[in-house]
């Protein structure tokens, strides 16, 4: 019976955790890590002199990171804050392709706000562990969509 309401409640959660997330406020100031950043070219077009593209800018880490990239020898960056992906505006004298964008640095931020950390049982450990490879997971089957590529399932990610 315990298995069964376990189960129920983490397959709730997986439902309803992205429709109740709010927006993360995020402490830029503090580095939490690497992540990897990836640029879409979703159209783009001009004449001589001014060209424009219309660009996807996604991050492994599901919130709070910065993607700095590269137009030509222009430095770009984007943040994200409440989502992994962003779509920007570009604007240069060349025409825009995915040959003339490269992505130098994708940098993950604290979250501001998080509750500090208090001594906790072997059981919120475990849920904590299961939300943050949720969250993970999330984040890994948007990133498979957006290549074209196969996915593993959430119970098969997160064990």
């Amino acid at each position: 019976m315990n298995n069964k309401v376990t189960s129920m409640i983490f397959g709730a959660l997986a439902v309803f955790l992205p429709l109740c997330a709010n927006a993360a406020e995020c402490d830029f100031q503090k580095e939490v890590g690497t992540c990897s950043g990836s640029i879409q070219i979703l159209s783009s077009g001009g004449s001589k002199p001014s060209y424009s593209a219309e660009i996807r800018v996604t991050s492994s880490a599901p919130t709070c990171s910065k993607v700095e990239y590269y137009l030509d020898n222009t430095p770009n960056v984007t943040v994200l804050k409440s989502s992994n992906s962003e779509d920007e505006s570009l604007f240069g004298t060349k025409p825009i392709s995915k040959n003339n964008v490269t992505v130098r640095k994708c940098t993950a931020y604290a979250s501001v706000g998080d509750a500090p950390k208090q001594q906790s049982s072997a059981a919120d450990k475990y849920f904590e562990d299961q939300m943050a490879c949720m969250r993970r997971h999330s984040a890994y089957v948007k990133q498979q969509q957006k290549n074209h590529q196969g996915w593993i399932g959430l119970m098969e990610y997160c064990p």
